[in-house]
């Protein structure tokens, strides 16, 4: 069976969910260069950053023609591969696909310090939620697809983020 519209044609759900999730896996996953590569040096995303066309505009000059790259691979006897970008050993990450997969931009953190802190568990927990932006303000909610009004209810003023209520609110100041 074939159509000019793609999406017309009766397909499984795990199917129209690979469809749906082709994008994440461009963007979560770049080549890892192997011995004797085949990759296309100028097309290939082997980088952190995708593709090197994508990366560098513009003409290059007759020094930076001359530059030899050697990029390092922990596969170096190895054939070229796939590995997930956002982890060190290249293996698949939920939590950053999820991250990817709702549009947001990626944030690399590390908050091991904030169980070291001398503070009760509950301001530890209040710490790490707006660190990942987790805190339900109304502008969160909206982002997660619930109808609510974005405006902050006590000033009626600014967008409801964590941080103009911790501290960019002049009414949220007073209480």
């Amino acid at each position: 069976m074939s159509s000019s519209n793609e999406n017309s044609v009766p397909s499984s759900r795990t199917w129209n969910a690979m469809k749906k999730g082709i994008d994440v896996f461009k963007r979560g996953t770049r080549w890892s260069l192997g011995q004797d590569s085949n990759l296309r040096f100028w097309y290939d995303s082997w980088t952190s950053n995708g593709p090197l066309k994508s990366i560098i505009h513009g003409p290059l000059t007759k020094e930076k023609e001359e530059i030899k790259v050697m990029p390092y691979s922990h596969f170096a006897n190895a054939e070229d591969r796939i590995i997930w970008n956002a982890t060190a050993n290249g293996n698949f990450n939920l939590n950053y696909a999820y991250i990817l997969a709702n549009g947001e931009a990626p944030q690399f953190f590390n908050g091991k310090w904030i169980w070291k802190l001398k503070v009760l568990p509950r301001i530890q927990s209040f710490i790490w939620m707006c660190i990942h932006n987790s805190i339900a303000t109304r502008e969160r909610l909206a982002s997660r697809g619930l109808q609510v009004d974005t405006v902050c209810s006590m000033c009626n003023l600014h967008p409801e983020t964590i941080i103009h209520l911790l501290r960019d609110c002049h009414v949220a100041a007073k209480c």
